[in-house]
């Protein structure tokens, strides 16, 4: 039987912490920035944490 892989698009999206965290880029900030403010756009950079409903989720992706 085969090894099992790891899904190839969570390993782009999503990130482990050092304490164990999920964290993800968040969404809005690739195209369309024209009419977005400057507040709004300030406010989708960097990451934040995935939600605990998810997390099991892609924890599976991420390790296989």
């Amino acid at each position: 039987m085969s090894k099992q892989k790891s899904h190839s698009g969570a390993k782009k999206r999503f990130r482990k912490t050092g304490t164990g965290k999920i964290v993800r880029q968040k969404a809005g900030v690739r195209h369309l920035l024209e009419h977005k403010s400057r507040k709004k756009k300030l406010a989708k950079r960097g990451r934040t944490q995935v939600a605990s409903a998810d997390a099991a989720r892609i924890e599976k992706m991420l390790s296989a």
